[in-house]
C-alpha cells in the first residue's frame, strides 16, 4: 500500500511539474496565424438638401431631392499587420458607369490605399445616382454583376482569397 501510494505521489509531482500556472500542460509556442478583418459597407441613402443643391439639374424637369440617392461603398482590410501581398481589387468608376450608365451615375469620387507595409487597405466609391423611375430591386439587379476581390498571404504562406458581390451586403437607408 506504501508502494501505491508513493507512486502516485510521485505520478502527481510529474505531472504537476509540466503544466504552467493556468493548470494547462505546457506547450510549444507557435506563432498565431493572425486574420486580417474585412469591413464591407455597401449602402443606398437619401440626399440631403444641402447635398441636392450642389446637383446639377438643368437637364430635368422639375426636379426634386427624391429623385436622387447616394451609392457608398466602403471595403477595409484591417489589422493586416501579419500578412503580406494584400491584394484588394474594387471595379472602378468607369466600370459602375458601364454597367449602370452615364442616365443613372450622375458623378462621384474613389480613393484606394494598398500599401504593403500598412495595417489598413481600403477602397471608397461614393457616387450621386439619379433615381426617378428607378427602384430598388432594378438597382439591385443593375448592380449585381459587380463584385469585388480580397486576398492575402499569412505568415505561414498560405493564401487565402475570397470574392464578394456588392448586392449580398447593400442596405437600402
Amino acid at each position: 500500500m506504501k508502494f501505491l501510494t508513493g507512486v502516485l505521489l510521485a505520478i502527481t509531482i510529474l505531472v504537476s511539474g509540466c503544466s504552467n500556472n493556468n493548470g494547462s500542460i505546457a506547450t510549444v509556442n507557435e506563432p498565431q496565424v493572425q486574420v486580417p478583418t474585412i469591413n464591407i459597407v455597401s449602402k443606398v441613402t437619401h440626399l440631403s438638401k444641402n447635398e441636392f443643391e450642389r446637383v446639377g439639374t438643368q437637364r430635368i424637369q422639375d426636379p426634386k431631392v427624391d429623385d436622387f440617392r447616394n451609392l457608398i461603398l466602403k471595403i477595409e482590410i484591417a489589422n493586416g499587420k501579419n500578412v503580406t501581398r494584400k491584394e484588394l481589387v474594387v471595379p472602378s468608376t468607369i466600370e459602375f458607369r458601364q454597367i449602370l450608365t452615364s442616365d443613372r451615375l450622375w458623378f462621384g469620387n474613389e480613393a484606394y490605399q494598398n500599401n504593403e507595409n500598412q495595417e489598413l487597405s481600403f477602397a471608397e466609391r461614393n457616387y450621386v445616382l439619379y433615381y426617378r423611375e428607378l427602384t430598388d430591386d432594378k438597382l439591385k439587379e443593375l448592380l449585381s454583376p459587380i463584385e469585388f476581390h480580397i486576398s492575402w498571404v499569412n505568415i505561414n504562406g498560405d493564401k487565402t482569397s475570397m470574392d464578394y458581390k456588392l448586392v449580398d451586403y447593400l442596405v437600402f437607408e
